[in-house]
């Protein structure tokens, strides 16, 4: 799953820190609170054999992609 944001511009290294929860509690340098979903999200796709990453866009937003696992299912 992937979903494109369409905020202001972003600085690639500062992305991942997102998803960490001192971060993710305070506010980013642009004064965006971001509070704990992201720190949740990412702990909830692991715990499903998952992983949920970001990648900002110099040119403004960023892409957020959830991956888990496929589940097979018998008859």
């Amino acid at each position: 799953l992937r979903v494109r944001d369409a905020g202001p511009p972003v600085a690639g290294a500062d992305v991942e820190s997102w998803f960490d929860p001192p971060i993710a509690a305070g506010v980013h340098a642009r004064g965006r609170g971001f509070g704990f979903e992201l720190a949740v999200a990412r702990q909830l796709a692991r715990l499903m054999g998952g992983e949920i990453m970001v990648e900002g866009l110099e040119q403004g937003g960023a892409v957020f992609m959830l991956r888990l696992p496929k589940v097979m299912r018998s008859g």
